[in-house]
This record gives C-alpha cells, structure tokens and sequence, in this order.
C-alpha cells in the first residue's frame, strides 16, 4: 500500500494498517518454526512461561534486515508516515 496524499497534502492511506503489512510481510520468510513462535508469544497470558522466545532472538537480525528490504524503495514522505505511526504506538 502505497501513501497518497490529496491535493491538501493530507494523508489517505491507513498507515497503521500498512504498518502491521510491512511487519507481517517481515516475518513470513523467515519460516514456519520462527512465525509459530511469535504467535504463540503474542497469545499468551501473563506470567506464562516464554519458551519460544529463543527461537525469536534467534530470528532478530533476518527480521531486521527483511524488514528493512520491504522498505529500500519508500520514500522520506512514506517513512516519516510509518515512522509516526510507531511512535504513537511507544
């Protein structure tokens, strides 16, 4: 999904949509044992045990840079459009 600004420069894309896009899109390469870890992660309850988080530091640095691969072409307008969307999220 591309960011397309109006004739007024104001945003008509849903960045934060794109965002979890370009995450998700991240993720899938880097294979069935690593995106079963992170779901399993993210659906779980507090205090249970983080047993699949080895697998996922394991995977860090190919997430990084498959992320980063996913948004060599972007342009300053588009980053800065993501990037503001990870900072509401922090």
């Amino acid at each position: 999904m591309a960011v397309r600004l109006n004739d007024r420069g104001v945003q008509s894309a849903d960045h934060e949509t794109w965002l979890w896009e370009l995450v998700e899109v991240a993720w899938a390469p880097l294979g069935a044992e690593v995106n079963m870890a992170r779901r399993v992660l993210a659906a779980r309850r507090p205090g249970e045990a983080l047993e699949q988080l080895p697998v996922l530091k394991g995977a860090r640095e190919a997430f990084a840079a498959s992320l980063a691969s996913q948004c060599r072409g972007l342009t300053a307008m588009e980053l800065t459009a993501l990037d503001r969307v990870v900072e509401r999220k922090l």
